[in-house]
Formats: structure tokens, C-alpha cells, sequence
């Protein structure tokens, strides 16, 4: 969840999906099956898979508010997986 949700996954889906409209203006990403399992998913060492779990963990449990540092520090970890 934490992968997919993040900032580097939908850079990629906007450079590889379909998108019905202009996503900047309000247009809407397609992930239809087809397209997502494209998605190059990197392999991680248990101790970042379990750090991107906590924080995605943290974020379910606050209900999505007040997660901004944690999202961040999620993209960021996820970022450094693909080498970005």
C-alpha cells in the first residue's frame, strides 16, 4: 500500500496510463488491472518493508489526518528504492 500510494508510483502512472482528461485539471488516472500489474514494484530488505508498513500503519490509524511528514518520509523511502 505504501508503494503504490506513493509520490514516484503515480509519477509513473501519469507517464504510463491512460487518462481520461487532463489529471492536472481534474481528469482521473486509469489503474485498471492491466496497467498495474506493470508496475515495476522493487524489492526491499525486510528492515524498509517494515518501516514503510509502520508508517502506513500510522497513517491508517490517524485517519489520514495530520500524516503529512509521515507521507513524506514514506515517498522519500520509496523513492530511494527505485534508486530515484
Amino acid at each position: 500500500m505504501g508503494v503504490l500510494n506513493s509520490s514516484p508510483v503515480w509519477r509513473y502512472g501519469k507517464a504510463r496510463f491512460s487518462c481520461p482528461g487532463d489529471e492536472e485539471k481534474g481528469g482521473r488516472l486509469r489503474f485498471i488491472f492491466q496497467s498495474v500489474i506493470t508496475i515495476p514494484v522493487p524489492e526491499a530488505p525486510a528492515a524498509q518493508k517494515a518501516a514503510i508498513s509502520a508508517l502506513v500503519q500510522r497513517c491508517l490509524d490517524a485517519k489520514g489526518v495530520g500524516c503529512e511528514k509521515w507521507e513524506e518520509e514514506i515517498n522519500e523511502r520509496v523513492a530511494a528504492l527505485y534508486w530515484l
